[in-house]
């Protein structure tokens, strides 16, 4: 069994699992469970502290991730690891074992890519900016990219985290045609459909040992209720917290408007059109939609990361549209990215240091131009409990956390700025549903003191059940507005999807 030890935390704890070729295994758990750290010892980014690594029967060390991926391993991170500056040729190409230059090769490039997109399903375009791509996009070319190696092994970490359920259905497809093929596939998911729809296998970490292991043949007697509770009872020990079932009453007419957007319009390759808005104290406002149609857009123009070539952004009636994200932060904007490792934390900081990013050079944390150490990690102490954020220590460096403590650490480090308004994109993407509920629970005691919160999500299910409202946005315009109770509500979100996309 595997087992990988950081400081006194035991991350891996004698882990044993079998992926062979032609299946698909999933591999479960609650985030800080060990997956990532399992992932990094298989694709060479960590050499585990004792037990092996064998393939096809036969020992095998990996010094480093080109000794991995040469052994036929290829990983695709939750995380993207694509050059933006490139277009989607030139990215798919690079870094291929078949020849220092082969990269340049626009003809191969465009082969291969075309190959690909009949696997995924995919509608990928060989010219196009990676900068230009949606979040969905750009995890399909990374699976792509991946697939140009032609692994034996293939590990695939939350991929379908940020894809619409369309693009989703049709990579479990094309994940079902690679192990047809022969290809072994190592799948991280915390959506439980997916996982039962796919898997061949099951493996369950838990504090960073196997808690539970099974094949669909163990389960055929079973009900899928009783699998899904088998396998939520494996990672969590108990049946996880469930998302709150009240519906969401619409605050009065009365209560004051505190985020307006009016006519917002900007540039680029999914530019937002004419968009209104309005988020009143005591709301959360949610923003439904297929990835790639707007949303980043509309969330960075809100929160100041991004230019409008027309319309205007006020707070409580005050125009800030000519002020940036800093100027809109101290006006009281909170804003969660998207993109937590690009955008949301500074991975070489501790945890401490990334808890109080948005409160440089703030008293009491500094003085005179010197960050007060002991005050800032009293600080980071508070939130790490009061936010769950499961780390070594809070001096340990942020890029180690798993995704969902990352995301915790978001929350808490914009939710401690106290702001008044929260703009949120995507916050639950690739997180277990302990976590997911926990994040629901910490916006809607925003709420409840009277903030106003902007989320915006493919998580249709999320958003009927904690949103008042939700706006449907499609190719940068907002469709339509529906509110009422959850059954009626996704309907009417459903049919303004489908509306938006006929449109």
């Amino acid at each position: 069994g595997l087992t990988k030890t950081f400081a006194e935390v035991r991350a891996n704890d004698s882990v044993s699992l079998e992926v062979r070729g032609g299946e698909i295994h999933c591999l479960l758990g609650e985030n800080g469970a060990g997956k990532s750290t399992l992932i990094g010892i298989l694709a060479g980014v960590q050499r585990p502290d004792a037990g092996a690594i064998e393939i096809e029967g036969e020992a095998v060390e990996f010094g480093s991730p080109k000794a991995a991926l040469a052994a036929g391993i290829a990983v695709v991170y939750q995380h993207s690891t694509l050059n933006p500056a490139m277009t989607v040729a030139e990215n798919l190409m690079l870094g291929a074992a078949t020849g220092l230059h082969f990269w340049l090769d626009r003809t191969a490039a465009k082969r291969r890519l075309e190959a690909a997109n009949e696997t995924l399903g995919s509608q990928l375009t060989a010219s196009t900016r990676v900068a230009d791509l949606s979040l969905g996009q750009r995890r399909q070319l990374e699976i792509a990219q991946a697939l140009l190696r032609e692994p034996r092994l293939l590990i695939l970490d939350e991929p379908t985290s940020v894809l619409a359920p369309d693009e989703a259905t049709q990579l479990m497809q094309g994940l079902r045609k690679l192990a047809a093929r022969g290809v072994a596939i190592l799948l991280v998911s915390h959506k439980m459909n997916e996982v039962l729809s796919v898997a061949d296998t099951f493996t369950v970490l838990r504090a960073g040992a196997v808690t539970y292991q099974a094949t669909t043949e163990t389960h055929q007697h079973l009900s899928e209720n009783d699998v899904q509770g088998r396998l939520l009872s494996a990672m969590f020990g108990a049946q996880p917290r469930a998302l709150a079932p009240a519906q969401p009453e619409l605050p009065p007419q009365t209560a004051p408007i505190m985020l307006e957007a009016r006519q917002l319009s900007t540039r680029g390759p999914m530019p937002l059109d004419q968009i209104d808005l309005q988020i009143r104290a005591g709301e959360i406002v949610g923003i439904a939609g297929i990835d790639g149609h707007g949303q980043r857009q509309l969330a960075k123009s809100l929160a100041g990361e991004q230019s409008i070539v027309n319309g205007q952004v006020l707070l409580r009636g005050t125009d800030l549209t000519e002020l940036g994200a800093a100027e809109r932060r101290r006006h009281k904007i909170g804003y969660v990215t998207d993109d937590r490792l690009g955008e949301g934390i500074v991975g070489d900081l501790s945890v401490a240091m990334n808890l109080v990013l948005r409160r440089i050079g703030e008293a009491p944390y500094w003085w005179r131009g010197i960050p007060q150490r002991t005050i800032i990690r009293a600080e980071a102490e508070r939130l790490i409990e009061q936010f769950d954020i499961r780390c070594q220590s809070p001096d340990a460096r942020a890029a180690n956390l798993s995704g969902g403590n990352i995301q915790k650490l978001l929350l808490a480090r914009e939710l401690a700025s106290e702001p008044d308004v929260m703009i949120l994109d995507k916050p639950s993407q690739g997180l277990d549903v302990n976590t997911v509920a926990a994040m629901w629970q910490s916006i809607e005691r925003f709420r409840d003191a009277g903030g106003a919160a902007l989320v915006i999500s493919t998580e249709l299910d999320e958003l009927v059940e904690h949103c008042n409202r939700i706006g449907v946005l499609s190719q940068g315009r907002i469709v339509g507005w529906a509110s009422g109770d959850h059954e009626h509500l996704r309907e009417r979100v459903g049919a303004l999807m489908s509306r938006g996309l006929a449109a």
